[in-house]
C-alpha cells in the first residue's frame, strides 16, 4: 500500500495546489507533469473497484464514474484518472 503522507509531502513540494483524492489512495499510480504543475495519477478501474468494495454495485460505480470521477476538476491540482483502452490489458 502506498504511504500518503509521504506522497503527499512529495506533491506539497512540487505543487500546492494538488488534490488527493480521500479513500483512493489504493488507485494510486504514479505522478505526472502537466501544464500545471505535478499532480497524482489514479487508475479509473481500481477507483470503481473501491466504490464496488464500500458497497455499491458494479452498475452504481460505473453511474458514479461517469457522473462524478470522471469530470472531476478542481483547477491546477486535478489529478489524472488513467482509463485502459479496453482490450489492451488483462
Amino acid at each position: 500500500m502506498i504511504d500518503i503522507s509521504r506522497v503527499e509531502a512529495y506533491l506539497r513540494k512540487r505543487n500546492p495546489e494538488a488534490v488527493v483524492l480521500p479513500g483512493y489512495e489504493a488507485a494510486i499510480v504514479g505522478v505526472t507533469r502537466t501544464e500545471n504543475g505535478e499532480v497524482l495519477v489514479y487508475d479509473y478501474e481500481a477507483m470503481l473497484a473501491i466504490c464496488v468494495s464500500q458497497g455499491m454495485s458494479r452498475q452504481e460505480a460505473d453511474d458514479y464514474g461517469e457522473e462524478v470521477i470522471l469530470p472531476f476538476n478542481e483547477g491546477h491540482g486535478t489529478p489524472v484518472i488513467l482509463r485502459h483502452l479496453e482490450g489492451t490489458h488483462d
